[in-house]
């Protein structure tokens, strides 16, 4: 779990460019920095604030390395990064050159610690995949 958490702190600053690689959102093509933004719901109270709140900058390109290298093997050339509906969450989906897919999530700061809840989430997926039989995502990072 700790090489996890030293990723996750790689991401919290975004000072380089990323290669060629598409960004979308709903099928359709934004520019990367919409991937910091809240775009999947609506506030009816103090709307610039909540918009705010769900503002979460990383490093891209740290992004990029680690999903790359995840899953063991060769290192993959990310093609692109769609953003997808995520709660409380970014989720995004990155596709790799050899046809290979990964979920990433960056913790947004409504949620509390991020340390705190990757933690939790990582570990409550590993007590249900070692305890049941519920097919449950494999952490690669």
């Amino acid at each position: 779990m700790l090489p996890l958490m030293r990723n996750l702190r790689k991401l919290r600053s975004n000072n380089q460019q990323v290669a060629q690689m598409s960004t979308v959102c709903r099928d359709k093509p934004i520019p990367r920095d919409e991937l910091f933004t809240y775009t999947n719901g609506r506030c009816r109270l103090n709307k610039d604030h909540q918009f705010a709140r769900r503002y979460r900058k990383f490093n891209l390109d740290a992004l990029c390395d680690i999903a790359a290298t995840a899953g063991g093997g060769i290192s993959q050339q990310i093609i692109s990064i769609e953003k997808l509906k995520g709660g409380f969450d970014k989720a995004l989906l990155i596709k790799k050159k050899d046809g290979g897919e990964l979920i990433a999530k960056v913790p947004c700061r409504i949620t509390g610690t991020a340390f705190l809840t990757t933690a939790s989430e990582v570990g409550t997926l590993e007590y249900i995949r070692k305890y049941t039989s519920i097919p449950v995502p494999r952490v690669l990072s």
